[in-house]
């Protein structure tokens, strides 16, 4: 998808990949998405031929920060600015790459620190965001979770989404399945164990659904 598809205007995106399912899109990770520096041209590639939608978003309010052969590093709320814990992330390596920060990223639920911590030293940009509008709630328990679009109120089965759990601080996690459902415009999320956290829901207007 090109740049000027898209008038993002920014490599610093949130990039989100759903499949063509209907009514029940699927949220699926492509083999590789690259954003291109300069270019802003966002390319997925897939194992097999594939059909659905990606989503970018760009729009501010959002913090970026590259880092170079860290392991870990924290960026404090004074530093980012976003003044809650309700943050998407998105991380892209030096050549452009996103990586799953799922498991790497925890975010404190009142100071809202940040902290990102790799395996191995990596070098890259972490970019945080909380876009508007969204929708946010706390859920204990559950191996299955539907989000009614009369409870998230944002109409639109375009939508961006995060799930944290429930330590302290906030580790970002990826739910075992996540559903739109383009009908009702609800979300289900889905956990191989009973899981409590947080989820986010966004639906930025200035978002790109390509």
């Amino acid at each position: 998808v090109t740049g000027r598809r898209h008038r993002q205007g920014t490599a610093a995106m949130l990039a989100q990949v759903m499949d063509a399912t209907i009514p029940g899109q699927v949220a699926i990770v492509p083999g590789s998405l690259t954003v291109g520096a300069t270019s802003f041209s966002a390319t997925a590639l897939f194992a097999q031929a594939q059909a659905g939608q990606l989503l970018l978003c760009g729009g501010s309010p959002t913090y970026s920060q590259a880092f170079t052969a860290q392991t870990s590093f924290t960026i404090t709320n004074a530093t980012h600015g976003l003044g809650t814990q309700d943050l998407f992330v998105q991380l892209y390596d030096t050549a452009g790459q996103a990586l799953d920060p799922a498991g790497l990223v925890t975010v404190h639920p009142s100071t809202f620190l940040v902290t990102l911590t790799f395996l191995q030293a990596q070098s890259g940009t972490i970019i945080l965001s909380a876009p508007t509008p969204t929708f946010a709630a706390s859920f204990i328990s559950q191996t299955s979770l539907t989000v009614a679009n009369s409870t998230h109120g944002l109409g639109t089965a375009n939508l961006l989404w995060q799930v944290w759990d429930d330590a302290t601080p906030r580790l970002l996690i990826r739910p075992g399945s996540v559903i739109l459902n383009s009908s009702t415009l609800g979300v289900t999320f889905a956990f191989a164990q009973a899981q409590s956290g947080r989820y986010v829901l966004a639906a930025p207007a200035t978002m790109a659904a390509v």
